[in-house]
């Protein structure tokens, strides 16, 4: 299966007027199954994210910004990211389920996976889940590993392994560019999981 990520062209132009030296980058995972309305520092982009995609790397001046992310059935979050050009945060969206007695309810939240890597020429696969509980066991390959919310881990080298969540296969790709990946793991409001991969590098 072919990577799902979406080069997300910015027109930064004409927000910023500012020189390459200048600028931070970070990218986006939308993984609430639905299209979301993005703006910064009170500027929408110019088209919403689709469901279940990851951006590019989006370059806005150094420092701090303000993220707005708006899904059409569960509201807003916003979230402050500071940028500084040793890193290109990884920001994830997706639903968390919440059980309040009978009734049960999904947050839009964004958790940003931190990111300092500059190494092109190795290929490794680092994975992350976010969800309701405090930890999530996942098959990669044949091997059983237990991520803990929101803690990055390093499941493969060399070779993009298959990822699979009890009898679910979430992820399985052909993988021809040498280079850093990372894999966010989230619970579908359907109780399914949803994998979505993007590049784990730091952009320049």
């Amino acid at each position: 299966m072919k990577s799902p990520c979406l080069i997300l062209l910015f027109a930064l132009s004409n927000l910023l007027a500012v020189s390459a030296q200048d600028l931070g980058f970070f990218s986006i995972i939308n993984a609430t199954g639905s299209p979301l309305e993005i703006a910064v520092d009170g500027k929408p982009f110019p088209q919403p994210i689709p469901a279940n995609v990851a951006t590019g790397g989006v370059g806005f001046e150094v420092g701090s910004h303000t993220l707005r992310l708006s899904h059409e059935e569960h509201g807003s979050v916003s979230l402050n990211l500071n940028l500084v050009k040793e890193t290109s945060p990884i920001v994830v969206i997706y639903l968390e389920q919440e059980k309040r007695g009978e009734d049960v309810k999904h947050n839009l939240k964004a958790e940003t996976v931190i990111n300092t890597s500059t190494e092109e020429n190795a290929l490794q696969v680092r994975a992350v889940y976010f969800g309701p509980e405090p930890r999530l066991s996942v098959r990669v390959d044949t091997k059983d590993t237990l991520l803990q919310k929101g803690k990055p881990e390093t499941i493969a080298k060399g070779s993009f392994p298959q990822i699979a969540v009890g009898d679910q296969v979430v992820l399985q790709m052909d993988v021809e560019e040498r280079t850093n990946w990372l894999v966010a793991i989230t619970e579908a409001p359907d109780g399914t999981f949803v994998a979505i991969p993007i590049f784990d590098l730091v952009y320049r």
